[in-house]
């Protein structure tokens, strides 16, 4: 049997989130699995391997969040997750020619 991590993402002000990339990949083989939250913001990655995994959650507009986690054998690893607003960076660039 293999473990898994589930969880559930909400945003700062504690909605539920869907549409999240939830990924985890695998320090010891690089193999990534992958979930997209649902309408409750809940998500589940299964069959994965003993190991430490990169967990990285993803959405258009949102912070990216990533933890690190230690799976054992047939282990059920919960992570529920609260997604900052991303921050938006702007440049403007101002040129000027003589005439």
């Amino acid at each position: 049997m293999k473990s898994r991590i589930v969880g559930r993402l909400v945003d700062q002000s504690k909605p539920a989130t869907p549409g999240v990339t939830v990924s985890a990949s695998s320090k010891q083989t690089g193999a990534v699995r992958t979930a997209v939250t649902g309408e409750g913001g809940t998500y589940g990655i299964t069959n994965l391997a003993p190991g430490r995994y990169a967990v990285a959650y993803e959405l258009t507009g949102f912070a990216t969040h990533s933890r690190d986690v230690l799976l054992g054998l047939v282990q059920i690893e919960t992570l529920d997750i609260t997604l900052g607003v991303a921050t938006v960076q702007e440049a403007v660039t101002f040129s000027a020619r003589r005439r």
